[in-house]
């Protein structure tokens, strides 16, 4: 591999090897100048199939759901600087990338480092029935516990638990457990036809939904949930899933730590902005951010979807290195997109 240090014409940085950084790197790779590639993993997982997979019958080939990303670079032949590092800071003042490893320049600076789950704050006596569904490892832990599991709870409506749930409802009994008062409430809050369409599918695949319901503890067998009303039951389970939404997971920029108060935002262009403390739209020059590491600023929301990811990644790389050609937009269609990526996958 070439030396990082190396300065080129342009240097562009993108970090992150979920597919929004996976398919920036792709549109990217034929342009002018550098493209260094930054992950703290060598492995890129293919999240939109766990939950098909999950499911299935017999052994797994790996490859199915892991890419190694410096064969595929080889193999295809790709103008690309590949660095295992975890970044810590950008400092988007000097262009610097600070990882634990080293520091690193760029022009141009793309932002793909995706999101990680939500821990609602349960009360775990029996770990062992317990499972996330985030990454390759969730999977493998996933497919062991439900070998031998009869009933299965899955916290969480959203677009993970929703098709978790659907899925499993054909070889287990399904509870669905979802603090909001309907299924999908975040990502349809406009849309109640189509909340009603998916519902009622949860429905017919025998899935027991309970909404307006807080997890509160796993013990014996058994899931306890409280009402918003205060009034508390148990859900039988033999393992539960925990598919309670993502957030941001985004390194300190600018001295600024992205955590639960503090949100990065992207516009039509993919170019980055935060929001200062009184209220006061800050953009980040040279800064494009993508996938589930940002929100958009027209939506307020993004849910977390392989279709949202490609697309903004195809539209940040364009506009980030074709100079004064006309850039392009991206207006997310939240209810499309729905349709097009859940619910395909869900029939096929």
């Amino acid at each position: 591999m070439k030396n990082a240090n190396f300065k080129l014409k342009m240097t562009t940085i993108v970090i992150g090897s979920g597919d929004a950084g996976f398919e920036c790197v792709k549109k990217l790779k034929g342009t002018k100048g550098g493209v260094l590639w930054i992950s703290k993993e060598r492995y890129m997982t293919k999240k939109w199939l766990m939950s098909k997979l999950v499911v299935k019958s017999g052994g797994i080939n790996g490859d199915k759901l892991i890419v190694d990303i410096p064969q595929y670079i080889e193999k295809n032949n790709m103008n690309v600087d590949f660095v295992i590092d975890e970044v810590k800071n950008i400092d988007t003042k000097k262009k610097d990338v600070a990882g634990k490893k080293k520091t690193y320049k760029y022009d141009k600076l793309i932002i793909a480092t995706g999101s990680v789950p939500k821990m609602p704050c349960v009360e775990i006596a029996d770990s062992d029935k317990i499972t996330t569904f985030d990454t390759y490892g969730d999977f493998i832990n996933a497919r062991e516990k439900l070998k031998n599991a009869k009933k299965v709870a899955v916290v969480g409506a959203g677009p993970i638990g929703f098709e978790l749930s659907l899925r499993l409802a054909s070889r287990h009994e399904v509870s669905l457990v979802e603090h909001d008062n309907d299924v999908l409430m975040q990502m349809l809050i406009n849309h109640p036809i189509y909340r009603h369409m998916v519902a009622k599918m949860l429905k017919l695949r025998g899935v027991k939904m309970h909404f307006s319901t807080q997890a509160c503890s796993v013990r014996e067998g058994n899931l306890l949930c409280r009402t918003l009303r205060g009034e508390e039951f148990l859900v039988g389970c033999d393992v539960v899933i925990f598919a309670a939404g993502v957030r941001q997971n985004v390194p300190v920029i600018d001295g600024e730590d992205f955590g639960r108060d503090r949100v990065l935002f992207c516009d039509d262009f993919g170019e980055a902005f935060v929001h200062e403390r009184g209220g006061k739209r800050k953009k980040l020059n040279d800064v494009y951010a993508i996938g589930d590491a940002t929100c958009y600023l027209t939506k307020k929301n993004y849910p977390a979807s392989a279709g949202f990811a490609e697309k903004s990644a195809k539209v940040a790389a364009f506009n980030a290195t074709y100079g004064n050609k006309k850039r392009i937009r991206y207006h997310p269609n939240i209810y499309y997109r729905f349709v097009d990526t859940i619910l395909r996958r869900i029939i096929s």
